[in-house]
């Protein structure tokens, strides 16, 4: 072999391994089912018991996307040898599975479980409208010295489902602790300043 010959680029040799992913046959899984209630009994759970916990939005989705991929630090090998998953199913089984089934259990402990019931009634002195797009009904109201201003959440309705908020002059709230510390909302009167005076006069 001549001494240019030795720098001449030799064909790369690959040899097949065998595929990890293929463990199973495309049979029905029970991951499968996994994805399904979290997709469905999970998000639903989440999008009804939210409408009622006080909580930030960047927070609560802070808190799915942390349950959902929490468990992807497990090594593949133990989801694969142990449970049976190929690489996308831990995926999906983690995103659409876990996160929201388990966020959707933790709203609704949350909710049933409370204690520290306290009764608040706040003055309205604007309603403003910001209705727009898939929720063109939506009005935020504004109480008297700007109370809840930080709990955007508690004074945005829907006037096509709740069409009295718009002659309402007092919002009284009935509320109390989770058991994860969000404060939870049992329920909502809208009060007239007649129905307010009258019930002074008592």
């Amino acid at each position: 072999m001549s001494f240019l010959e030795r720098f001449i680029p030799k064909k790369a040799r690959f040899k097949n391994k065998p595929v990890e992913d293929n463990i199973r046959s495309g049979e029905w899984h029970w991951s499968h089912t996994l994805m399904l209630v979290g997709l469905f009994g999970g998000g639903l759970s989440i999008a009804f018991v939210s409408k009622y916990t006080v909580i930030e939005t960047h927070l609560m989705w802070r808190l799915i996307i942390f349950c959902s991929v929490i468990l992807l630090v497990l090594p593949y090998k133990w989801y694969r040898d142990t449970l049976k998953l190929e690489r996308l199913e831990v995926v999906l089984a983690n995103v659409l599975g876990v996160g929201p089934l388990v966020v959707g259990i933790l709203f609704w402990l949350n909710f049933l479980i409370t204690d520290s019931p306290r009764v608040e009634t706040f003055k309205v002195v604007d309603i403003e409208q910001i209705g727009i797009g898939f929720s063109p009904h939506d009005i935020k109201l504004h109480f008297a010295d700007s109370a809840l201003k930080e709990e955007d959440g508690m004074r945005i309705f829907d006037a096509a489902e709740k069409p009295e908020v718009l002659d309402a002059d007092f919002v009284r709230y009935r509320t109390a602790s989770g058991l994860f510390g969000f404060t939870v909302i049992k329920d909502i009167e809208f009060i007239s300043k007649e129905e307010y005076e009258l019930e002074l006069g008592e």
